[in-house]
């Protein structure tokens, strides 16, 4: 086994297995890296000085879930969304022991060697390189509770982010990027020996610890980083600490991640009539891709030009809204098995926001769809859907709801505008799982990024009259990772885009009270929170039609 710069508290002792790991080279005053020897533990065994840390390098407990493999092809096309490197913290209540940290971290990199390896390019073959690099852990904060104090030049007094903003998820830049060592994506797409992952642990005066991820979308979507925070959070939590092989796993770990990949049949030269046709018929969004300087300035340019919106969706108002959708009877028998979710309801109902507030016809709606299966899938040639396959099999599919009233006038017309528009998403969502759309789509997409990697190039959307839905709001991440603090997390992320509503599961809460010395929390069940940027002159106007709207539909809503 190598580990590098396992932090061992005296007091902590308890936590470790029958291997103790010792340093094998000299330390800095900044960091301590080493190469560590694997020894048997007794209670004669020296233990390690308490050290303060600032950079620590974890390398994956070997063998890994891929041993003997070389490297992982990058070929599903949305394998290669390299511009988008994903940034997220989890606030926790209390402190984190971070040798237990570090070894909980080996562990998991071993279940997901993919997170130590590297970006490669031979020509147009992309892939990850399994070399079992470290990964960079960032400390920042006393090393012990004695030595806590507002002097330390490394402690932050405080988490930024203020009470009455605390169960938004998606946060102000600002707030997040304290708390973050940026991962080089860009370098990592040139060549440079860049981590895949970073993650930093900020130790505040008030006793809590914020946990930052930084973590390439070369490695997978929000799902895999839910799969893997969520087994670091309970190799961490578990009481099995004494396990190192990946065949003992505690109980409580969820299952292990799959690395199945497929590669899709060649795509006809964009610019051959067939590819132009596939193209507009399954991914139009990937029609047309831009430098990144010209990416950067429409990013900026929405900045200066948009505000943000951010609004709370009660469990109540979710019901509602639900409620109100499927009192409309089906009216073609196409639609008739369809069953319309809460995620359809709620997404109409931002449809509806969105031309209202805006004054203008929305005529697309695109949804970033999983296409994992439920279960485990029958046939080989169907793996890379497997439920925990570690990878990005996603689809943005398109609904067109131009011919579709999204503007409902008065309480008698809302119900048949949510229902028309949901059932409309529940269409395009179901066909999406036809194996025929999802070969095509991804053969569509391969294409393209491979392409647009190639010359450096990137994609924008959606365009005007058109919003992209990203909606996790299955996904509560406080539950998956709360690392020992259950109920008392909070998960936070960054970056609100023009047109992109994000919905997330809204975050619990510190209950104020006047009264009582104890902390209660809100644990906001079934909430959810939206963001999304927005012309700046529609702000108000969506703000204040949701409270109406929640205020008229809560009131008259018959369950």
């Amino acid at each position: 086994m190598r580990l590098s710069s396992i932090k061992t508290r005296a007091s902590s002792t308890s936590f470790l297995p029958s291997f103790l790991l010792f340093p094998t080279t000299a330390t800095t005053t900044t960091s301590h890296v080493c190469n560590v020897t694997r020894v048997r533990f007794t209670t004669s065994a020296p233990v390690p000085a308490k050290l303060r840390v600032k950079q620590l390098q974890i390398s994956p407990l070997t063998p890994t879930a891929l041993q003997g493999q070389q490297k992982l092809e990058l070929c599903d096309g949305n394998d290669l969304l390299l511009q988008y490197p994903r940034s997220s913290l989890h606030v926790l209540p209390g402190r984190v022991d971070v040798g237990r940290f570090s070894l909980a971290l080996s562990r998991t990199l071993a279940l997901f060697p993919t997170a130590a390896g590297k970006l490669r390019r031979n020509g147009d073959d992309w892939h990850i390189e399994l070399s079992n690099s470290s990964v960079p852990l960032t400390i920042e904060g006393p090393s012990s509770e004695s030595e806590s104090s507002s002097s330390s030049p490394t402690t932050t007094t405080t988490f930024p982010i203020p009470p009455s903003r605390a169960h938004f998820v998606v946060q102000p830049d600002e707030y997040i990027t304290p708390f973050i060592d940026p991962i080089d994506y860009v370098g990592s797409m040139q060549g440079k020996e860049s981590s895949l992952i970073s993650l930093k642990l900020t130790e505040l005066s008030d006793g809590k610890t914020v946990f930052g991820l930084s973590f390439n979308h070369v490695l997978g979507d929000g799902n895999t980083v839910t799969r893997f925070t969520h087994m670091l959070s309970t190799l961490y939590a578990s009481e099995e600490q004494q396990i190192l092989d990946l065949e003992s796993l505690p109980s409580s770990c969820p299952p292990a991640p799959t690395f199945y990949k497929r590669k899709h049949e060649p795509l006809p030269s964009p610019f051959d009539p067939e590819g132009l046709a596939l193209v507009r018929k399954y991914a139009p969004q990937v029609e047309k891709s831009f430098p990144l300087e010209q990416v950067l300035e429409k990013f900026q340019k929405d900045n200066q030009e948009t505000e943000v919106v951010e609004m709370l969706f009660s469990e109540e108002e979710i019901d509602a809204l639900w409620t109100l959708a499927r009192q409309v009877p089906n009216k073609d028998a196409a639609a008739a098995s369809l069953k319309i979710t809460k995620n359809d309801a709620l997404s109409a109902y931002l449809v509806t926001l969105f031309e209202r507030a805006l004054g203008e016809r929305q005529h697309t709606v695109m949804t970033i769809l999983n296409l994992r299966h439920q279960s485990p899938p029958t046939e080989e040639k169907d793996l890379w859907l497997h439920p925990t396959v570690a990878g990005c099999p996603t689809a943005i599919v398109h609904t067109s709801i131009g011919h579709l009233n999204a503007a409902p006038q008065n309480h008698d017309d809302f119900a048949q505008v949510l229902h028309d528009i949901a059932i409309e998403l529940r269409k395009t969502n179901k066909a999406a799982r036809d194996p025929h759309f999802v070969s095509q789509y991804l053969r569509v997409v391969s294409a393209q990024y491979i392409k647009g990697c190639n010359d450096s190039r990137f994609y924008v959307y959606p365009d005007e009259g058109g919003i992209l839905i990203n909606s996790i709001m299955r996904e509560d991440r406080n539950k998956l990772a709360h690392f020992g603090f259950e109920g008392r997390t909070q998960f936070y992320t960054d970056t609100s885009v023009h047109r992109i509503p994000r919905i997330h599961p809204a975050n619990p809460v510190i209950i104020a009270s006047e009264t009582s010395t104890s902390q209660a929390w809100n644990d906001h069940s079934g909430a959810v929170v939206v963001n999304y940027r927005i012309r700046r002159d529609a702000k108000e106007i969506t703000t204040d039609t949701k409270e109406r709207d929640m205020r008229m539909l809560t009131g008259s809503i018959k369950h």
